[in-house]
């Protein structure tokens, strides 16, 4: 027993250690039993176990377990990717796909690891159900069990009731025609399931494709190298048909196949001859054979000069059973011998009416040139009066005329009547014209005349002359004998008028001396039309001659109001004026020599100017234009000055 509590001593001191070290779970793989302290046999699980795929969940083998302990396993697993199943992320459950896995069973507070291997499971031939997924395509190789060709196609199985995806690929990498049994190997996209090798009998198959015009008739699938028959049926009305190639070589049944062919369908119809048997006459427009896609032949008659058709018979006797109007291939397919029965009567004298161009020539002209054979004739304009004479007419126009031919011993009398047309002249307006013009506006209406010489009886008249300026469509037209000549087509020419020019005068500046009064500023421009606005400052505009009355320069500006759009605009402008200053007529003030009287005396003779006045003071302060006077005697000082406009005359000095 001590040896024992000593051993357990030492396991628990190796455990703690490795807690201590790896700071976790501490994993113990086992594959042999241990024996508690207590004396019962430790439970264990089997390592490295191999197992096949079944679909189901493969739990490892544990030992010394009963069965309620088992019950209480909890497993997890994890692909084997480490060495160390520790370092693994674990999922609960158990495997079941093929691989290689770590499988952790845990019993209470002990877990084992172990490592398991599910293998693929086998794949039996007679479990295989391949399904060919590709539409049908010209070339394609077929098989009892499986379709194949060179390209590359899916196939299904089934196992085990599971439907699994996978490849077909055959060891061969060339399909031949002489080769019956390829090794093929089967590879399932499911890992769980391993790859099938066999071995398969492939045959090879042609399409013969089967055309009547564009349209496919049928298919055939035909083993390669064998002969190829088909069953073609002869119709009524057509020959016995048969088959060509895309070059249009006929293809011969039995011929032996060895790659995919097309083959048109060739029917044709036989060709029936029709003979007809004349008997010195002449044919209508009637078919020499037919077939049955024609449709029904209604003949012509034919024709003998002398003698009347009486049908087509085929009985050269003419028997009247035998009558044949129409041949319809939809009722009898047959060759004719067909005979023209005539009848022999008087026929009409052979009369040709040469055809005569007439135009209108201002002379009388034959309206008819006969040429008759078996008979004579008449002619007449009427219907009523018949003459030999020719009927003649002058004036262009349609003319009936009607003619009675009577004929000799071998022919009938025959009458008829025909229009004959006198056709209008044409006027020769060659060296006639009528030409674009331009002109200037005068206020009168103006137009275009033609050039040349007009035809004697022909006249001219004019339309859409024009007064104002602008452009005008000048029509010539032409008037002549409408009943014998075409009428003449009207001539254009457009006119244009241009603006005219007015005839005016510029206004003219003055120069000017203030005068104390407004004075007109210019001397007036003229025009013959409309009027002169002036203004001195360009924006205020009238007819009014502007004035001034200071000194100073002026600037006057002036423009011209047409308002008529038949004359080009005159520029505007401006001039400028002056007014100087004026000058100052004077005199002088003159002192007098004057003697007391006692009474009040003028002291000067009194100054003049001839703008404003003179004024006069004894002071130099108070002004007046009163002459100053004095009484008593003695010495007196008179003091004048001139008032004016300083402003706009000169200076008096």
């Amino acid at each position: 027993m001590k040896n024992k509590k000593k051993l357990w001593i030492i396991i628990i001191i190796i455990i703690a250690a490795l807690l201590l070290i790896g700071g976790g779970t501490t994993a113990i793989i086992v594959s042999n039993s241990q024996v508690n302290d207590g004396g019962k046999k430790e439970w264990t699980i089997d390592d490295n176990q191999t197992f096949t795929y079944s679909g189901e969940e493969i739990a490892p083998k544990v030992s010394n377990l009963d069965e309620n302990e088992k019950a209480k396993v909890v497993y997890s697993y994890s692909e084997k990717k480490d060495e160390n199943p520790i370092d693994d992320t674990y999922t609960t459950g158990l495997p079941k796909d093929a691989g290689t896995y770590y499988v952790k069973a845990a019993l209470e507070n002990d877990y084992k690891i172990t490592t398991i291997t599910i293998e693929p499971a086998e794949v039996k031939l007679e479990d295989i159900q391949v399904v060919y997924n590709q539409p049908f395509v010209s070339g394609n190789y077929f098989t009892s069990e499986m379709n194949i060709d060179q390209m590359e196609f899916e196939y299904e199985f089934t196992s085990s009731g599971t439907i699994v995806s996978g490849d077909v690929s055959l060891t061969s990498t060339f399909l031949s025609p002489s080769i019956k049994s390829y090794d093929y190997t089967f590879i399932p996209n499911d890992k769980n399931y391993k790859n099938y090798n066999g071995t398969i009998d492939i045959e090879v198959y042609a399409i013969v494709y089967l055309y009547n015009g564009d349209q496919v008739l049928d298919y055939l699938e035909v083993p390669f190298n064998s002969s190829f028959d088909y069953e073609l049926t002869q119709k009524l009305g057509y020959d016995m048909p048969y088959f060509v190639d895309d070059n249009n070589n006929k293809f011969e049944l039995g011929t032996k196949i060895t790659g995919d062919l097309k083959l048109h369908y060739i029917e044709n119809p036989i060709n029936y001859s029709i003979t007809y048997h004349l008997d010195g006459g002449i044919n209508g427009d009637n078919p020499i054979s037919y077939n049955i896609k024609d449709e029904p032949i209604y003949l012509n008659d034919a024709s003998k000069e002398g003698y009347l058709f009486k049908g087509w018979f085929e009985d050269p006797n003419f028997n009247y059973d035998s009558l044949v109007t129409t041949i319809d291939p939809s009722h009898t397919l047959k060759s004719y011998q067909l005979y023209a029965s005539f009848e022999w009567i008087k026929i009409n004298p052979a009369v040709e009416f040469e055809p005569l161009v007439l135009v209108y020539n201002g002379e009388s002209q034959e309206l008819v040139m006969a040429n008759v054979e078996g008979g004579t004739i008449t002619y007449s304009l009427d219907g009523v009066n018949y003459s030999a004479n020719v009927p003649t007419a002058t004036n262009a126009g349609v003319y009936n005329v009607y003619y009675k031919i009577k004929g000799d011993s071998q022919h009938l009398n025959t009458e008829g009547n025909f229009d004959v047309t006198i056709s209008k002249a044409v006027y020769d307006m060659s060296q006639i014209s009528l030409v674009d013009k331009t002109v200037t506006y005068n206020g009168n209406e103006q137009g275009i005349e033609i050039t040349g010489v007009l035809p004697s009886d022909v006249t001219v008249a004019y339309s859409g002359m024009g007064t104002n300026v602008g452009e005008y469509i000048i029509t010539a037209v032409f008037s002549g004998d409408e009943n014998n000549y075409e009428a003449i087509s009207n001539m254009s020419a457009t006119l244009t008028i241009q603006k005219a020019n007015l005839e005016y005068t510029l206004p003219i500046g003055k120069n000017l001396v203030f005068n104390d009064a407004n004075q007109e500023l210019v001397i007036p421009g003229s025009i013959s039309l409309g009027t002169i606005l002036y203004s001195l400052d360009d924006e205020n505009y009238s007819e009014e001659i502007p004035a001034g009355k200071n000194i100073g320069n002026y600037v006057v500006y002036y423009k011209y109001d047409i308002n008529n759009e038949n004359y080009n605009d005159i520029p505007s402008g401006y001039v400028q004026s002056f007014i100087s200053k004026g000058e100052v007529v004077y005199t002088l003030p003159t002192p007098k020599e004057l003697t007391y009287n006692g009474l009040a005396q003028e002291l000067i003779s009194a100054g003049s100017i001839n703008v404003g006045s003179v004024e006069y003071s004894l002071d130099g302060i108070a002004y007046s234009e009163n002459i100053p006077t004095a009484t008593n005697a003695g010495s007196y000082i008179v003091y004048y000055r001139f008032v004016y406009d300083k402003t706009n005359y000169n200076q008096v000095e």
